[in-house]
């Protein structure tokens, strides 16, 4: 995804809220599956958190990147069946971190591409974790098989 500098902070916002509502409605119809379904959701979650990461890294975001990478091992500990509490970053590095741009962007009506973009980028990556898992998931199935 390329954005304008300008454009970063809010770009990187509307991404992790867009992933948000994804993993958030997979984890509340997961719950209604099976511990294997919330399982499989909590491997998405941080395979998608591991790309935002990796996303807020390349744009000059290191704490944030930092805090995606905990909540990512949080996650993976949690479906190892390990205790693990919330990492409870964002409050300290999100903080009106990108508003100024979404109400300038929202303004101008430049925020609709923006929002179009982040959208996609969440859904590819939600997808992306989605296929991984389920190929993992298949790939451990098969050896135990064999």
């Amino acid at each position: 995804m390329t954005v304008p500098k300008s454009e970063r902070a809010a770009a990187l916002m509307a991404s992790g809220g867009a992933l948000n509502i994804l993993l958030d409605g997979g984890l509340s119809r997961a719950k209604l599956d099976s511990e294997h379904a919330v399982s499989a959701t909590r491997q998405i979650g941080a395979f998608t958190l591991d790309q935002l990461s990796d996303l807020a890294l390349r744009m000059g975001f290191d704490e944030i990147a930092n805090c995606h990478t905990r909540e990512a091992l949080q996650l993976r500990q949690l479906t190892q069946g390990r205790e693990s509490k919330p990492v409870g970053c964002r409050p300290k590095v999100y903080p009106a971190l990108g508003k100024e741009d979404i109400d300038r962007l929202a303004a101008t009506g430049d925020m609709a591409t923006l929002d179009g973009l982040t959208k996609d980028w969440a859904k590819q990556t939600w997808l992306s974790g989605f296929m991984t898992v389920t190929y993992n998931q298949h790939t451990k199935d098969e050896k135990g098989s064999d």
